[in-house]
């Protein structure tokens, strides 16, 4: 709501000036001016009406006092109480608001990031939430298949079981599917790798402009820039920041970390060596749900390394510029966190950030975007932030 509140009083003071004006234009001036705000009028009460309907479906609830704002932001970020997950909810949010949406056409919602980011976690909680179930006439959740036509199948199985009462042998794989392109459906395909997929679903589920919606999981954002569509959104997962780690650390732990020392210490170094990966933190909760932690359990897990998957698959694609710029975290210890400014400066002083030709942009704004990218690329993690939200300080995983 913060950001449509400067649109509503830009908005209003346009209405001022026309009225005040309104006797100096003539009658095709005023028509015009009357299309203009009323459009502008209607496309921020659709933005108001998405926001509400996703903070809606969010059971996220406004405030009645200070008091009770106050302690609200003293509450662990967790989703809802049957939730099993913490520090997602402006991804849900934004993601909410974009399938709730009243576009017609049908879009594309895409989670992306690597292995254990939660991408899966994330549009299951989703796909499970009561107003997206009322909101669609159908959920359908299925992972890629070997082939088109079998993957075409297991949604038609599917589909014939929510739209049709099960009967499937009366219908055919594409009577099943051109019933399904009628209604406003919404179906979840997790760990999509390849672009064949997505195409292999746009052209067995036409768009009726039912306001229907894909929603996909993949570490592969580079498939979904060449989908080609306007109708498309992507949604990059970040690392968890060190407060929502240690909060998802300890979460369903039956004994209190701050009660003993001993335990928060070792509590304290698994989660470190996450490196933000809510995935591998679910782990580390694991083996201190055990009675009895041994030593040598925490050292040996201590010397795992849950980033190598991500480490081989990125080095193999990361660009040279940002290559060097990751290796420069090496200069750095262990864990420390790095303010961005300080960031910035050195790899501008260092040479690293590259300008074209036509580069307009100052070479500090440069390093900035090069951040960015190896932040959504889940390779850097942000610790801390400023109050506007923007990166104060981060980190490089100690295990890459």
């Amino acid at each position: 709501m913060k950001e449509i509140a400067p649109e509503i009083d830009l908005v209003i003071e346009e209405c001022e000036r026309e009225l005040k004006h309104v006797t100096l234009l003539n009658n095709i001036l005023q028509s015009k001016a009357r299309f203009h705000i009323i459009n502008e009028i209607k496309r921020i009460k659709k933005k108001i009406k998405d926001v509400c309907r996703s903070r809606k479906a969010y059971s996220l609830v406004q405030p009645q006092s200070r008091a009770e704002s106050l302690c609200r932001k003293t509450q662990p970020t967790l989703i809802a109480k049957e939730s099993r997950m913490v520090g997602f909810d402006e991804d849900v949010e934004i993601l909410m608001a974009q399938l709730l949406s009243d576009e017609k056409h049908r879009g594309i919602c895409s989670i992306v990031g690597a292995k254990g980011t939660g991408k899966t976690e994330l549009a299951r909680f989703i796909s499970r939430n009561k107003v997206v179930l009322s909101h669609f006439d159908c959920v359908i959740w299925v992972t890629p298949s070997s082939s088109a036509e079998r993957l075409k199948n297991k949604i038609a199985k599917k589909a014939a079981e929510l739209i049709m009462g099960g009967e499937r042998d009366t219908w055919t794989t594409q009577d099943v599917l051109t019933t399904l392109a009628t209604k406003r459906y919404l179906i979840v395909v997790d760990g999509i790798q390849t672009l064949h997929v997505l195409d292999t679903l746009r052209e067995a589920i036409p768009d009726r402009l039912t306001a229907s919606r894909f929603l996909l999981t993949t570490r592969n954002a580079i498939i979904l820039q060449r989908a080609g569509t306007t109708s498309s959104f992507v949604h990059p997962l970040r690392l968890l920041d060190d407060k929502n780690s240690w909060i998802l650390f300890t979460r369903k732990l039956s004994v209190e970390m701050n009660s003993d020392p001993k335990l928060q210490e070792i509590g304290k170094k698994l989660v470190a060596t996450s490196g933000g990966l809510p995935l591998e933190i679910l782990k580390m909760n694991k083996l201190l749900l055990r009675k009895n932690v041994a030593a040598e359990d925490s050292a040996k897990v201590l010397k795992q390394n849950p980033w190598s998957e991500t480490l081989d698959t990125v080095n193999t694609n990361l660009p040279s510029y940002l290559r060097r710029c990751l290796f420069y975290f090496e200069l750095f210890p262990a864990n420390f966190e790095i303010p961005v400014r300080r960031l910035v400066a050195l790899w501008v002083a260092e040479g690293l950030v590259t300008l074209g030709e036509d580069q307009e942009w100052p070479p500090e704004l440069v390093a900035e975007t090069y951040l960015t990218e190896l932040i959504d690329l889940d390779m850097v993690q942000i610790a801390k932030r400023k109050p506007n939200g923007k990166v104060k300080t981060c980190r490089f995983p100690d295990d890459l």
